[in-house]
């Protein structure tokens, strides 16, 4: 098994007396020359290859929920969305409320974006993409007027 260095020095004054280590594995990085050792990625960043100096963050979009990432990151799950880079957690999307309508239904990258409809106007479920009449005159929206 390779030691996790990320060095090759000799040190003066007895330039025989060499330092010889091993490259950094996927997920660590060791930032300066001849470190006794290497260090995991933070969370949000991730080395997908061996002998890095630095992490790279997590594309827009994605996700880092652990230190020591060896790939690009987690995707968001589904209904969820992450606008910037570099994160540790995806954001839920709004859910757009009976009363209101969708109006950008949102991506892994874009939250979901709601509005209120219109006087007059109703939508009855959750996260609708539309508002229609709702309201006769005299009557409540929502309520259904029996005979």
């Amino acid at each position: 098994m390779p030691e996790d260095r990320y060095c090759s020095v000799c040190m003066a004054p007895a330039p025989k007396q060499c330092v010889k280590c091993k490259q950094c594995g996927k997920g660590k990085f060791s930032g300066t020359t001849a470190a006794a050792s290497c260090l995991d990625c933070a969370p949000g960043t991730y080395a997908s290859s061996t002998s890095q100096t630095s992490c790279a963050a997590c594309a827009v979009g994605r996700f880092g929920d652990a230190a020591g990432l060896q790939t690009n990151c987690k995707a968001c799950p589904a209904q969820h969305y992450q606008a910037l880079a570099g994160q540790t957690y995806c954001n839920p999307f709004a859910v757009c409320s009976p009363g209101q309508k969708v109006v950008l239904q949102g991506s892994n990258t874009t939250p979901r974006t709601c509005i209120d409809c219109a006087a007059g106007q109703c939508s009855a479920t959750k996260n609708s993409g539309s508002c229609t009449a709702c309201c006769t005159a005299g009557a409540a929206c929502g309520v259904y007027q029996s005979d």
